[in-house]
Formats: structure tokens, C-alpha cells, sequence
């Protein structure tokens, strides 16, 4: 009489073994979606630029110069205006580079705190000394980068705790 209880338990045992390595074998493969597409998601939010916002970078002594091809009107959708940017960096002794000339147009204009600094406050003016931005740079956030039109003119840029961390902009027409 042992011998058919010992093949039940056996039986009851075994079937106890294949339910835990099933679920198991279903929660490590809920585990690996989730982590797909947690990944999947992350690496879209860091993705750069879309294929049709494809940003090339040209590289010059001082400057790096950024072209994007931007949409004109919806009915010329085949025509693109090229935009470019100017990325300038706060250096531990100012801004890099210190003078900008550009003829007048649409630009991105980028700046990226390389100080090692908490904050800094930027602002933007005219030669008449009119307001035309103010840029506060944060250490969580040390690039600030905006689509602008400046028109024709002189223009300077500085930081407010630092009288001589200076960028002058010449826009040509």
C-alpha cells in the first residue's frame, strides 16, 4: 500500500516542480519584455534627431556650425531653408568664441556652460543697450539653445557676475 502513495506524492511533487519552472519561464520572459522595451523607449527619448531633422555638424577652429534642414512652406515641402547655429561655450575665462560675425537670418543660437559653475545669467543686448534676451543657465541644464532673427547690427552677450565674459555679434544685412 506505501508503494501507490509514494508514486502519488512523486507524481504530486513533479507536477509542483513543472508549475514553479513554468512560472518561472513566464515571469522571466514578462522580465525581458519589459526590459526591451523599456530600453527601446529610453533609447527613443535619447534618440537626437529624427531622419528628417538630420543635424550635420562642421567642425572650425572655434566655432562648430550646425546645419538643419527645415520645411519653407507646407506647399514647398520639397524645399528646404537651411538654418544654421552657432554654439558658443563659457569657458572658466569666458565665452569661446568672443566675436561673431554672421550676414542676417534665422539661426540657432546655442550656448553651453563649461564654467563649473552653479549659474549663470546671460543676457543679450543691442549697441543702444536694449534688452533682447535674458538666458539663465542652470548647472542641471547648462545648454540653452533657441531659434533666432536678429536683425541687422551689433549685438553683445554677457554674463551678469562676470563684466568681462563678453561675445560680441555682427550681423551683417
Amino acid at each position: 500500500m506505501s508503494r501507490p502513495l509514494f508514486n502519488t506524492v512523486t507524481l504530486i511533487s513533479k507536477l509542483a516542480h513543472r508549475r514553479m519552472r513554468l512560472r518561472a519561464l513566464v515571469i522571466a520572459t514578462v522580465l525581458t519584455a519589459a526590459a526591451i522595451t523599456g530600453l527601446s523607449v529610453s533609447a527613443r527619448r535619447n534618440q537626437v534627431a529624427s531622419p528628417t531633422e538630420t543635424i550635420a555638424l562642421v567642425a572650425a577652429p572655434a566655432l562648430m556650425t550646425a546645419i538643419l534642414p527645415a520645411p519653407v512652406a507646407e506647399q514647398d515641402r520639397n524645399q528646404e531653408e537651411r538654418i544654421e547655429a552657432e554654439v558658443l561655450e563659457i569657458q572658466p575665462n569666458g565665452f569661446e568664441p568672443a566675436q561673431i560675425s554672421r550676414p542676417r537670418g534665422r539661426i540657432i543660437l546655442s550656448v553651453n556652460n563649461r564654467t563649473g559653475l552653479d549659474d549663470l545669467d546671460l543676457e543679450l543686448t543691442t549697441s543702444d543697450g536694449h534688452k533682447v534676451s535674458k538666458i539663465k543657465l542652470k548647472r542641471k541644464k547648462p545648454q540653452w539653445s533657441e531659434l533666432v532673427d536678429l536683425p541687422a547690427g551689433s549685438y553683445t552677450l554677457r554674463e551678469a557676475s562676470h563684466p568681462e565674459w563678453v561675445c560680441q555679434f555682427s550681423i551683417s544685412r
